[in-house]
């Protein structure tokens, strides 16, 4: 399966032939860990939902609570999606709850710590602006400041992990 390098299309041709080169002399793995040296330590359920709740109490004080954060240890079919945000019905005693998940691929318990923030950012955005609207994404910068160079470079990411 060829790579795919659409999200260059947005770049100059100096960035786009310099990551071409990149990929090609096999160097991308090193180019990501000279960017970000930092990966987390987040590794179970418990800890991802108390890094989500920090970020949405920080940022996001009005928005609707996530109710459940969890990594998504399923197939890792990146292209089904990095992360989830989905209402689940859950039976009670009472009946029925619709609670507010979010399932963060388990790829990202090894990724850098920014790209890691920045999935989760944009998982958490949705719990207030449900389409990738201008207002989602003006939420996600307002989140992470370099959102969008992220976003770029999750690409890279996933390129260098097989994706």
């Amino acid at each position: 399966m060829p790579l795919d390098l659409s999200f260059l299309e947005t770049c100059s041709e100096k960035v786009q032939n310099k990551i071409r080169n990149i990929i090609d002399q096999g160097e991308l793995d090193a180019y990501i860990k000279d960017l970000y040296p930092e990966i987390h330590n987040i590794s179970t359920d418990k800890a991802l939902f108390a890094y989500a709740q920090e970020i949405r109490k920080k940022y996001m004080r009005k928005a609707p609570p996530a109710h459940k954060v969890v990594f998504d240890d399923g197939d890792d079919n990146v292209y089904n999606g990095l992360g989830d945000n989905i209402n689940e019905l859950i039976l009670t005693d009472n009946g029925h709850k619709i609670k507010n998940v979010i399932r963060i691929s388990s790829l990202f318990k090894s990724a850098p710590l920014e790209l890691f923030h920045m999935v989760l950012v944009h998982e958490l955005a949705h719990l207030k602006e449900r389409d990738h609207s201008k207002n989602f994404f003006r939420l996600c910068q307002h989140m992470d400041d370099d959102y969008e160079q992220h976003e770029f470079d999750l690409h890279l990411f996933l390129i260098s992990k097989g994706y």
